[in-house]
């Protein structure tokens, strides 16, 4: 009697400990599956990311290269410029010398 009674207490016990090893692996698979729920997010995010970086490097380069051409374009008027102000002066040498013949 005492001898079943000792093995039934060892069954229990036992039954116990394969109850608790099998909550455990159920909380064991279920965190996994919230990593790897976290995981797949966090890819998604960095891939949004990279795209984001991306069209704002594309941006930049775009703003980067119209500023240049309107550096190009200032410069040429500049020059242009500087050349019709020397041609004014010129005209205007040219006319006050007429003017000065023609009072002469």
């Amino acid at each position: 009697g005492e001898n079943k009674q000792t093995q039934a207490i060892t069954d229990l016990e036992r039954l116990q400990e394969l109850e608790q090893l099998r909550l455990e692996k159920q909380r064991l698979q279920t965190e996994t599956r919230n990593l790897e729920a976290d995981k797949e997010h966090l890819v998604l995010e960095s891939n949004e990311l990279s795209r984001r970086v991306q069209s704002v490097e594309e941006r930049l380069q775009a703003m980067t290269a119209e500023s240049r051409k309107m550096e190009e374009t200032s410069e040429e008027l500049q020059q242009k410029n500087e050349k019709l102000n020397a041609r004014l002066e010129r005209e205007t040498a040219r006319a006050e010398k007429e003017l000065e013949q023609l009072r002469l």
